[in-house]
C-alpha cells in the first residue's frame, strides 16, 4: 500500500466547466473592472455598453489571432446556443457530414437527424476514447460539423490538413474546450464557437460565434426549413426587391447582441483575456496546457491503475484528461471503487469535480487547461493513485 501523500494542491478545483479562474484574475478583479468602466445599471445598448462589448471582441481577436476576415458575435445561451444557431441558419442545402466521438458531438448529431432528411446526413462516429474514420468525410463538397476537442472523452481533432482551402462546403467547429489552447486554422474554419467558461476560466452563459464571409453569404441565401426563435435567428428578412432573401444581422458583430447581455460577465471575460495576453496569447496558453498534459501522462506511465481513454498519444487532449481504471473488475465494482476514491479525495480537499462525464466510461476527468497550475496537477496525481489503491484493497 502506498503511503498517504503529504502535499496537497493549493487549488483543488479540477472541474471541466466552468473551470477555475487564473491565479490573480478572479471575480474580485472582474467586479473592479466593471465598476471602473461605470457599467452598473447601464444598458448594453448604451454607447458605453456597446463600446465595452466591442473592446472585448477586439481583445479576443488579438488573443486568438482571429483574422479581420472573420467576425465575432456574442450571444446568450453559451456554446450550445451558438452551435445550434449556426446549424439552423446555415445547413440544409448541401449534404452534411457530422463527426461524433463524445457527448457534445453526439448532441449535434441527434439534432441534425431531427432537422435533415436521411439522404442529406452522413454520420461518422466512434466510441469514447476512439476517433472516427475520416477517409470518407467529404471536407470539400459537404458541410461538416465537428468538435475541436472531446470534452467528455479527452480526444482532440488534429486534422486541419484534410480540409481543402478552396472547399465548397462549410466547416462548423464547436471549439468550446479547445479555443485558446489548441490550434485553429482560421483559413480552414468557417464558423467557430466556444464559451467564456472553458479555456479562459470566465463566467458562464455567453457563447462566442466567429464567422467568415462564406458563412454570412450562406445565411443570406438559406431559407431555414423550420421557424427560428429570435435568439437563434442570425438574419432578418430582406424587405427590398433585390438581393438575397435574407440579410445577415450585421449589428450582431457591431456590439449589439439580440437580447440583453451581462456586462459584468463581459468585464470578467476582459479580466481573463488580459491574463491570456500576459501569458503570450493562445500559443502561450497552449504551452501551459501541454505541460499539464505531460504531468498526467507521466503519472499514467508510473502506474497500471490509470489509463487514458484516448490511447493515441497524438490525439490526447491537452485540456481534458479522461482516465479509466486499470483493474479487472465488474462494472458495478469499478463504479464503487471510483466513487469511493472520489469521496476520499473530496474529504481530503485535494480534488473536486474530478468524476468522469456521466455517459462516459467510469473513471476520472481532470481539467488540464491553462488556468490550472502545473504544481496543483502534480500534487493531485499521487492522491488519485493512493485513493484507488485504498479502494481496490476494500474490493479484494
Amino acid at each position: 500500500m502506498l503511503e498517504k501523500p503529504q502535499i496537497k494542491p493549493e487549488r483543488p478545483e479540477f472541474s471541466s466547466g466552468p473551470v477555475i479562474s487564473p491565479v490573480g484574475h478572479g471575480v474580485d478583479r472582474s467586479v473592479t473592472i466593471f465598476h471602473e468602466a461605470g457599467l452598473e445599471g447601464r444598458s448594453h445598448r448604451s454607447p458605453e455598453g456597446v463600446a465595452f462589448i466591442n473592446d472585448t471582441a477586439d481583445q479576443l481577436r488579438s488573443v486568438l489571432e482571429i483574422p479581420d476576415t472573420h467576425q465575432i458575435i456574442f450571444m446568450n445561451g453559451s456554446d450550445t446556443a451558438a452551435v445550434e444557431a449556426l446549424m439552423m441558419n446555415c445547413l440544409g442545402g448541401r449534404p452534411v457530414d457530422v463527426l461524433q466521438w463524445e457527448a457534445f458531438g453526439d448532441d449535434w448529431r441527434k439534432n441534425l437527424k431531427k432537422w435533415l432528411p436521411d439522404e442529406k446526413l452522413t454520420e461518422f462516429t466512434a466510441e469514447y476514447g476512439a476517433f472516427p474514420d475520416l477517409t470518407r468525410v467529404d471536407f470539400d463538397n459537404h458541410d461538416v460539423v465537428t468538435v475541436l476537442n472531446g470534452t467528455t472523452s479527452g480526444v482532440a481533432f488534429a486534422d486541419w490538413h484534410r480540409i481543402p482551402l478552396d472547399r465548397k462546403g462549410l466547416i462548423i467547429l464547436d471549439a468550446t474546450s479547445g479555443a485558446g489552447a489548441q490550434e485553429i486554422d482560421w483559413n480552414r474554419a468557417d464558423a467557430v464557437t466556444f464559451s467564456f467558461q472553458k479555456i479562459f476560466g470566465g463566467e458562464g452563459g455567453i457563447g462566442v460565434i466567429v464567422v467568415n464571409e462564406r458563412v454570412i453569404e450562406r445565411i443570406e441565401n438559406t431559407i431555414p426549413a423550420h421557424p427560428l426563435m429570435k435568439l437563434a435567428d442570425l438574419a432578418k428578412d430582406n424587405p427590398g426587391p433585390d438581393g438575397p432573401p435574407r440579410k445577415f444581422n450585421r449589428g450582431l458583430y457591431a456590439g449589439k447582441p439580440t437580447n440583453t447581455i451581462s456586462l459584468l460577465t463581459m468585464a470578467d471575460f476582459q479580466n481573463k483575456l488580459t491574463w491570456a495576453e500576459n501569458n503570450g496569447g493562445w500559443q502561450g496558453l497552449k504551452v501551459r496546457a501541454d505541460e499539464n498534459l505531460r504531468i498526467v501522462q507521466t503519472a499514467v506511465r508510473e502506474t497500471e491503475l490509470l489509463r487514458f481513454l484516448c490511447q493515441d498519444s497524438n490525439r490526447q487532449s491537452n485540456t481534458t484528461s479522461c482516465l479509466s481504471i486499470g483493474a479487472d473488475l465488474t462494472p458495478e465494482e469499478l463504479k464503487r471503487v471510483r466513487d469511493g476514491a472520489i469521496e476520499m479525495m473530496v474529504s481530503e480537499g485535494v480534488a473536486l469535480d474530478a468524476k468522469s462525464y456521466a455517459k462516459a466510461p467510469v473513471g476520472f476527468r481532470f481539467w488540464t487547461g491553462p488556468t490550472i497550475e502545473a504544481s496543483d496537477l502534480g500534487a493531485v496525481m499521487p492522491w488519485v493513485r493512493y485513493a484507488l489503491e485504498e479502494q481496490l484493497d476494500k474490493v479484494a
